[in-house]
C-alpha cells in the first residue's frame, strides 16, 4: 500500500463520520460506557479482594480450623460425615501440647450455618437482638485470634475452670442493646440464664460491610 493510500482511506472515514453523525457518536457512546463499566467493575472486585484479604488476615497468621461437621454444609450429611468420630477436650488438649504449635483454642458455636445466622434471642431489659451467634470457646481464644476489644476484657482461665457465667459481646449487638450506655457489667438474659458483660468486642472488617 501506498503512503498517499492512507491519507485517502482516513479522509474517507472522516466523511463516512461526518456523514453519519448520529450513528458515530453512538457508538463513541458505546465505546467509552463499556470501557466505563470494565474499568469499574475491575475497582469493584479489587476493592473485594482487597476486603476478602483483609478480613481473613484479622484472623490471625497461620490458622488451622478443625471441624467435626463442616460449617457449610446443605442438605443431607453424607454417611462419611454422619460416622465422623466427635471432637472432644482431650484432642484439643493433644493439639494444644505438640511442638509445632503456639496456640489452641476450643469452641462451640449455636448457629444455623446454612443460613449464616444464629438462634438465640439475647435481652437486655425491653431492648433485643434475635438471631445471634452464641459461641462458647476456652480461654486461649484470645492467643489464637486478632480479635481487639473496644473495652472491657477477655474472660481468663480462672473464668473458664469455675464456670464463670461471663460474657463477651460483639460490636452491633452491644450498640443495639446497649445504645450509649456502658455495657460493662450489665447482665443478659440469653433463653434465661444471666450472663454479666465483661467486654465489647471492637468491630470486625467484613468483605461485605456486614
Amino acid at each position: 500500500m501506498r503512503k498517499s493510500d492512507y491519507g485517502e482511506i482516513v479522509g474517507m472515514a472522516v466523511d463516512t463520520i461526518r456523514s453519519n453523525k448520529l450513528r458515530s457518536a453512538l457508538t463513541v457512546l458505546g465505546i467509552v460506557i463499556g470501557v466505563a463499566v470494565v474499568i469499574g467493575m475491575s475497582s469493584v472486585v479489587r476493592a473485594l479482594n482487597d476486603n476478602v484479604t483483609d478480613s481473613i488476615t484479622s484472623l490471625g497468621s497461620n490458622l488451622i480450623f478443625a471441624f467435626h461437621i463442616e460449617p457449610l454444609t446443605f442438605g443431607h450429611l453424607k454417611e462419611e460425615m454422619r460416622t465422623r468420630k466427635e471432637l472432644t477436650i482431650d484432642d484439643y488438649e493433644a493439639i494444644a501440647q505438640l511442638p509445632h504449635v503456639k496456640a489452641a483454642s476450643v469452641g462451640v458455636r449455636f448457629q444455623r450455618a446454612e443460613f449464616g445466622v444464629g438462634s438465640y434471642v439475647v435481652k437486655y431489659g425491653s431492648r433485643k437482638v434475635k438471631n445471634t451467634l452464641l459461641e462458647g470457646d476456652s480461654a486461649s481464644w484470645k492467643d489464637v485470634f486478632d480479635l481487639q476489644i473496644a473495652s472491657g476484657r477477655w474472660f481468663t482461665s480462672s473464668d473458664e475452670e469455675r464456670r464463670a457465667p461471663v460474657i463477651l459481646v460483639g460490636a452491633d449487638a452491644a450498640e443495639e442493646l446497649f445504645q450509649n450506655e456502658d455495657a460493662i457489667g450489665k447482665e443478659l438474659n440469653i433463653d434465661g440464664e444471666l450472663f454479666t458483660v465483661i467486654g465489647v468486642a471492637a468491630k470486625v472488617k467484613s468483605a461485605f460491610a456486614g
